[in-house]
Order: structure tokens, then sequence, then C-alpha cells
């Protein structure tokens, strides 16, 4: 969805991640589903706590969207790949996101 954030509803889209949530009473819950009631799984958590990332929410980790792995980690581990200039200049700032910059205050 390059340069097309307008098209998708970040308050929609961060409700149906939380309700897709295992939240069972007696503690034995945990990870995210594809779907609400839905056995969750490994796959479904990393891609909905990664979109939580880069909506902004919940002061989760930033995750760089091209390598799907902590934007620090990339800027430390890789700094061939990517500057933290660059990845700082690079980001669109669309509602519900913000920057590495803003995260660190």
């Amino acid at each position: 969805m390059i340069d097309r954030q307008d098209l998708i509803n970040l308050d929609s889209l961060r409700k149906y991640i939380l309700n897709c949530q295992d939240l069972e009473e007696d503690g034995t819950g945990g990870g995210i589903a594809d779907r609400p009631g839905n056995e969750t799984d490994v796959f479904h958590t990393f891609f909905g706590l990664t979109a939580l990332s880069l909506m902004g929410h919940y002061n989760l980790e930033l995750i760089d969207h091209t390598f799907a792995i902590p934007r620090e980690n990339v800027c430390v581990n890789f700094p061939h790949l990517r500057s933290p200039d660059e990845v700082l200049s690079s980001e669109v700032r669309t509602e519900g996101q913000i920057t590495a910059r803003e995260s660190e205050q």
C-alpha cells in the first residue's frame, strides 16, 4: 500500500486487531488470530503487533516496514542498508503514526 495509507482506516484496523486477541480469563490465552474467536498463531501475532507498531500504538518498538525487524536493528546492525538519517527522512507521516525521533522523546 505504498503511498496509499489514506485508504486505511487506522482506528478500525486497530480495533479489529485487538478484537482478534485471545484474552482467556484464566491467563492461558495470548496471541492474535486471523479473525475474532479463531485460534491464535505466531504468524498473525507477529503481523498484528507489526501493524500496531507501524501505526504508532502502545509504545511498541518501531518496526522497519521493509525488513520486518525493529528499525533500531536495521540502523545498528545493517548500516550499509540504511543510515538513521535516511530512515527518518524517508518516513511518511500518516494519521496515528509517530516518527522514530518522536518516540525517543
